[in-house]
């Protein structure tokens, strides 16, 4: 139970069954013949061997989180850039074949959509 004195708890007790537990009220202390549990009474070296492998697991996660999205990164960041600069090779293209194709209008191009050198070829 949660108050705003911090958690509140009752001694530990156990039985073999349901029926046989009896449960002390909260606050109350334990009396002497009655084990305490606690952090430091329990196994240290396993603790810190859990410890140590939780800290290993979740370094390798965070490593391997990272390295992921910076390589995802890196390769959008490629893709942008490889797609801004075919955009400004198209747009130069473009730019190249409009003065010709005033040219080819001038020197009287037979068709719509005729090219500079198809016009330049017939006369």
């Amino acid at each position: 139970m949660l108050s705003f004195e911090g958690p509140k708890n009752g001694p530990l007790v156990c039985a073999s069954s349901f029926d046989q537990l009896i449960l002390p009220p909260v606050g109350e202390r334990p009396q002497d013949s009655q084990r305490q549990l606690s952090a430091g009474s329990l196994g240290g070296k396993e603790l810190e061997e859990g410890s140590r492998a939780k800290n290993i697991g979740l370094g390798l996660a965070m490593g391997i989180g990272f390295g992921v999205g910076s390589v995802l990164l890196l390769c959008s960041i490629v893709t942008l850039c490889c797609r801004c600069r075919a955009r400004t090779e198209a747009s130069d293209q473009a730019r190249e074949v409009a003065p010709n194709m005033k040219i080819a209008c001038e020197r009287g191009a037979p068709e719509i959509g005729a090219s500079a050198q198809q016009a330049t070829e017939k006369v």
